[in-house]
């Protein structure tokens, strides 16, 4: 199963936020922001159940990777300035974000054949 690290996913949130071009270096003051919101928001998502991987782990599912660094970006809007368009854009994402969180919760293994037991 494919994985992305903490560095991504802060590439990713810093990108959606359009202070970040793809080439272009993180300042220290940027990524200590996002980590430290990447920390919380993992932490009140596995609290609410929607993320089944270990909070301090460095390896993001590939499934979550997406809606995480929506989710990260909208929590960022205050601390970067966005307003006007970009921030209503950032809303949308983190609905859609939220919604393929709780989607993959709910996503439950199928198929398995289940041994019954008759009395």
């Amino acid at each position: 199963m494919a994985t992305y690290d903490r560095e991504q996913l802060r590439a990713k949130v810093l990108e959606r936020l359009g202070v970040l071009d793809p080439a272009q270096a993180t300042s220290a003051e940027d990524a200590a922001t996002v980590d430290q919101a990447v920390q919380t928001t993992l932490e009140d998502l596995y609290e609410d159940g929607l993320i089944p991987f270990d909070v301090d782990t460095d390896a993001i599912p590939a499934a979550h990777y997406k809606a995480l660094s929506k989710v990260v970006a909208y929590d960022l809007i205050e601390a970067f300035g966005i307003v006007g368009d970009r921030a209503v854009k950032l809303s949308t994402g983190n609905d859609e974000g939220m919604r393929r969180l709780r989607s993959l919760k709910t996503a439950g293994y199928a198929g398995g054949v289940v041994r019954s037991e008759y009395f």
